[in-house]
């Protein structure tokens, strides 16, 4: 297969592992999760193939033969790949609206989030923007939905000291502390990335978010299919990702042994991704208390004053 956009190891992953070419209405096939991919993944690695390109030029028999797997996933794999003509097309409607794709294929796919997930990492991600924001250091916010007085003022005076210090803002795109924190970076004329965990088609026809790509402020991110609506898996998967991209992330608020924010967090200080700073004062929900006591540093009112790499 060919197409000057991609390699063909990339068309490869982005045939397997997205429903991009799928027609749901009479196709059953699905496409590979990131845990069963980087399961084939070593699999062809290991294997004489030794990438996934080699499987567009194999039959189902050899393909069983190589990666000493059952006849429904080589069938699998078989079937996936033969949606080659149907992905060129839709690769192509994605493009004329501004939505490429990289994959761990590709040279532009964030380095530091292979290297820190490892097989955690999406095997392909969507992206609309200026993919160069992910080489500045990023620093990321994450926080609750419902947010009171004091978790405004606070966001906002975070997002002024990412600007004021030269970084980059990276978060997602929920209501609350993500929604604020990056209004206000923006407002600043600073960067921000935006791992999204909803429709970006329908995220690019808002006026306010094609100018700010437009002037090269906003890069959006996101591991799902770009007209797909929200998801449960991708909201959670988000967060992991702000904690693989970010050179060290701000906890804002968070509700205690439950939601995103926590989950987040707490997987991100037990595997050690990047440092977790954690807003102290007196007005923080007990999350913030319990994520301090397992490991987060604090964030406190003097640290608006120190660099962030002085807090850690």
């Amino acid at each position: 297969m060919n197409n000057e956009e991609f390699n063909n190891n990339s068309l490869a992953i982005i045939l397997l592992c997205s429903n991009l070419a799928i027609n749901h209405k009479v196709d059953t096939i699905k496409p590979f999760t990131m845990v069963e991919w980087s399961k084939l993944a070593k699999i062809i690695w290991s294997s004489s193939i030794k990438e996934p390109s080699n499987l567009f030029n194999l039959s189902k028999e050899q393909i069983e033969k190589e990666l000493l797997i059952e006849e429904k996933e080589s069938e699998r794999i078989i079937k996936l790949l033969s949606k080659a003509g149907q992905l060129t097309f839709e690769l192509n409607e994605l493009k004329k609206l501004g939505i490429n794709i990289t994959t761990r294929a590709d040279k532009t796919y964030p380095k530091i989030l292979r290297e820190r997930l490892k097989q955690k990492c999406p095997p392909m991600i969507y992206y609309c923007g200026n993919i160069e924001i992910l080489c500045n250091n990023l620093v990321g916010v994450v926080g609750l939905k419902s947010v009171d007085e004091y978790d405004i003022e606070f966001t906002k005076q975070l997002a002024d000291k990412i600007v004021k210090d030269k970084y980059s803002l990276i978060c997602g795109n929920a209501d609350g502390v993500d929604s604020v924190s990056q209004v206000q970076v923006l407002k600043n004329n600073g960067k921000v990335v935006q791992f999204i965990g909803d429709s970006m088609i329908n995220r690019i026809k808002k006026k306010e978010v094609r100018e700010d790509i437009v002037k090269g402020n906003l890069l959006l991110m996101s591991d799902s299919n770009p007209r797909s609506g929200i998801s449960v898996y991708s909201a959670m998967d988000r967060n992991k990702y702000i904690y693989g991209l970010s050179e060290l992330t701000v906890v804002v608020s968070a509700d205690y042994n439950k939601g995103e924010t926590w989950t987040g967090a707490a997987e991100n200080l037990q595997n050690q991704w990047t440092p977790t700073l954690v807003r102290f004062d007196e007005n923080v929900p007990k999350g913030n208390l319990e994520l301090i006591k397992i490991g987060g540093k604090k964030f406190i009112e003097e640290s608006f004053e120190k660099d962030f790499t002085q807090t850690i």
